[in-house]
């Protein structure tokens, strides 16, 4: 009998701590909608989704800033203020060599734009052509993707999911920015 007793005076206490701690933390999940854009460029909630965490408010932040005839880009996604999605994008010189080999795990096969694109977990970089039809303008625009808070079991989940939104995102940042070339 006083293991019985024991047992339910502990029980009890615990069970109502259980209930209590999700109310308490406020952190139940997701709170805010799935944006249907990122910095301007959009993109579907599918794409999306695995990029962003749990929390209650998110916020975006798209800047670009002229230097000399080139230009930058840096884009950055939070919630409740915290690491997110961050992108940088540069207008540079030359679309260049490919860093990787299409045999190479890393390299996105067939991408949806011209030059090369690597993707590593939590991580993109990449360079893709820029022709702004201005003889002193950069004909390439190289870019560089670092997600914190990609969902998957695994790497290969967390950089499929990456790969997804570089395909699905930089198209439509090459149009926004005014870049002819496919």
């Amino acid at each position: 009998m006083r293991l019985t007793r024991r047992l339910r005076w502990t029980a009890l206490p615990l069970a109502a701590l259980a209930l209590l701690l999700p109310a308490v933390s406020g952190c139940a999940g997701r709170e805010y909608e799935v944006p249907r854009s990122i910095c301007g460029v959009k993109v579907s909630e599918d794409v999306i989704d695995p990029l962003l965490g749990d929390g209650e408010k998110l916020e975006q932040e798209r800047e670009r800033r002229e230097f000399r005839d080139r230009h930058f880009v840096r884009c950055n996604v939070t919630v409740d203020g915290g690491d997110g999605l961050y992108i940088t994008l540069y207008e540079w010189p030359s679309v260049g060599r490919k860093r990787s080999t299409e045999d190479h795990p890393r390299y996105i096969k067939n991408p949806p734009f011209s030059g090369w694109a690597e993707v590593r977990d939590g991580k993109s970089l990449g360079n893709t052509a820029c022709r702004t039809g201005s003889k002193d303008r950069s004909d390439a625009l190289t870019f560089e993707f670092t997600l914190h808070t990609v969902k998957g079991d695994s790497a290969d989940e967390r950089r499929a999911a990456t790969e997804r939104f570089v395909k699905a995102w930089l198209p439509g940042e090459k149009k926004k920015e005014g870049c002819t070339r496919r």
